[in-house]
């Protein structure tokens, strides 16, 4: 009786698999290759100008956030097409990606400290295993324990690197992507890494444009 129409903020597995799509579409791959275009001419501007290392540094960042504009940017007009609805033009395409940088680099250090937290745990249970006398006994369990949460931790990172980033294509804070992308992960494993492999297609089909567009 009723039917549920997908909000802006919703995160549906469903969509983000038809967004895959947008691989044929030229919108999301024309503002993938323009933010890309316009930071690697920044880096070779600022390259070409000096051949010290901090405008050539400077340069790299500059491109690196024009990578994710563009990434931001594409994966909104994959939303879009995904809904059926109309696509957004390719500067409001661009300027959602630019608002949405913050986010994706404050995503991406939550998901580091996250990590670098995990290893620094690990570094002090392997450092108990010097003590003398009982670091052997410590060992023996703290060894496997460990090559066993690395494994959890390997694929659950791979999980969260790949689908909290489209989260954010929703408009979605860092909050709520990574509560998002942990659900769907939850209660989806098997789709996830279909999902993994779906995107990972769209990504090397995308970058291999970019690639002779550029070169």
């Amino acid at each position: 009786m009723f039917e549920h129409t997908p909000s802006q903020g919703d995160l549906s597995f469903t969509l983000l698999l038809r967004a895959l799509r947008g691989i044929t579409l030229w919108q999301p791959i024309l503002v993938y290759i323009l933010a890309a275009t316009v930071g690697f001419t920044i880096w070779e501007a600022l390259s070409q100008w000096s051949n010290a290392e901090f405008p050539v540094l400077v340069g790299a960042l500059f491109f690196l956030a024009s990578i994710g504009v563009g990434y931001l940017g594409a994966g909104k007009v994959l939303i879009f097409e995904a809904r059926g609805e109309k696509l957004p033009g390719i500067f409001a395409s661009l300027g959602f990606g630019l608002r949405v940088l913050p986010r994706l680099f404050g995503l991406l250090l939550v998901e580091a400290l996250l990590l670098f937290g995990i290893f620094l745990v690990e570094t002090l249970a392997f450092a108990l295993c010097t003590l003398p006398g009982v670091g052997p006994y410590l060992f023996i369990g703290i060894f496997p324990a460990a090559v066993v949460v690395d494994a959890v931790v390997f694929v659950l990172a791979i999980i969260v690197f790949n689908l909290s980033g489209p989260a954010l294509w929703h408009g979605e804070t860092v909050a709520k992507s990574l509560r998002h992308t942990l659900g769907i992960a939850h209660s989806k494993p098997g789709s996830v890494l279909l999902m993994m492999l779906l995107l990972t297609v769209l990504s090397l089909g995308l970058g291999l444009i970019v690639s002779v567009v550029l070169y």
